[in-house]
């Protein structure tokens, strides 16, 4: 079982990464570090990153956020700051169920706010 500090740790350090689309070079080098750190083999490309796994499986989300600055904040119940609900709660319960050996990819997208392009 994770605890809950630990999971707010995450996404505080994450929504202190600034990523916004273009601009996702640091979250990128966070995220596959962190993989790497649990032993995943990790593939990168310029506009995506993903753990290397046989399963047709495939977990996804985005890691840039529009070009805002909200700071983190946490009241014990809910988490605000820039781009908490868009993306990097998601990425944070990624790279928590990580921590388990999973069977299935990885894989999180560039520039999903403006061009879309991880996604192509």
């Amino acid at each position: 079982m994770v605890k809950n500090d630990k999971i707010i740790n995450l996404l505080k350090t994450l929504v202190e990464i600034e990523s916004p689309s273009k601009k996702e070079d640091q979250i990128k080098e966070f995220v596959k570090n962190y993989l790497k750190n649990l032993g995943y083999e990790v593939l990168e490309r310029e506009n995506y990153i993903a753990t290397k796994s046989a399963s047709d499986l495939i977990v996804a989300t985005h890691l840039d956020t529009l070009p805002l600055d909200y700071k983190f904040f946490y009241d014990g119940v809910y988490a605000y700051g820039t781009g908490v609900c868009d993306a990097k709660a998601s990425i944070t319960a990624m790279l928590v169920a990580a921590e388990n050996e999973l069977n299935y990819t990885l894989a999180f997208f560039c520039d999903e706010e403006e061009d879309g392009l991880g996604s192509k």
